[in-house]
């Protein structure tokens, strides 16, 4: 009976043992299971961002595209542009230039008129005014251009002489515009020296009046 007794005992130790065992595997199975779980989510969120990194790789690589188009798009404007404003001063040169050539050619005209009716100062402008236009290779602007060269020493000559006259015969309107006359011929040296002659004859006849 004791034997029996000792067999029952060490039965019932061995199920409990295993009873032990088998609950721990249980638990160590279901560890390894919610380990599995986790493993298969990460992987899954693994996946997921390496679609989202392929995406934005992709949208990044788009929109360099585009910035790279809109950057030549810009420089063509931009090339567009500059050629436009030398198209347009080429242009505005051009207009300036034949208005200067029909200007030379009828300037000799004005200037001659200018001259016979004694209106020196605008023979002075006209002449200065295309003095510096380069003729044509026809010999009639060549001619209209020497014509003005000649009218610009008469009309020096005819302001000095013109001058001395007024300074002379105590004209002093007539030393006053025939001063500012040489001025405009760009004889400003001339033009002060016979002012300065002028004061001083005033200054002169004014000390012997007194005496």
């Amino acid at each position: 009976n004791d034997d029996d007794s000792l067999s029952i005992a060490a039965i019932q130790a061995q199920l409990r043992e295993i009873e032990e065992k088998k609950k721990s595997s249980l638990e160590a199975l279901r560890l390894i299971v919610a380990q599995g779980a986790q493993l298969e989510t990460n992987v899954r969120g693994k996946r997921s961002l390496c679609s989202l990194v392929h995406e934005l790789r992709t949208e990044g690589d788009a929109l360099t595209s585009r910035l790279l188009n809109s950057s030549d798009v810009v420089q063509q404007v931009v090339e567009s542009v500059r050629k436009l404003d030398v198209a347009q001063a080429n242009t505005r040169r051009a207009l300036a230039r034949t208005s200067d050539i029909v200007g030379l050619k009828s300037c000799v005209e004005e200037v001659n008129f200018a001259l016979s009716s004694e209106n020196w100062e605008g023979a002075a402008s006209a002449i200065q005014k295309y003095l510096h236009v380069a003729p044509e290779d026809s010999q009639t602007d060549e001619n209209s251009l020497q014509s003005l060269k000649k009218s610009l020493a008469d009309l020096k000559r005819i302001a000095s002489e013109r001058c001395q006259a007024a300074v002379d015969s105590r004209d002093d309107a007539g030393v006053l515009r025939f001063c500012k006359l040489l001025a405009q011929l760009d004889m400003p040296g001339e033009a002060t020296s016979r002012y300065a002659q002028y004061i001083g004859l005033i200054a002169q006849a004014s000390g012997e009046a007194e005496l």
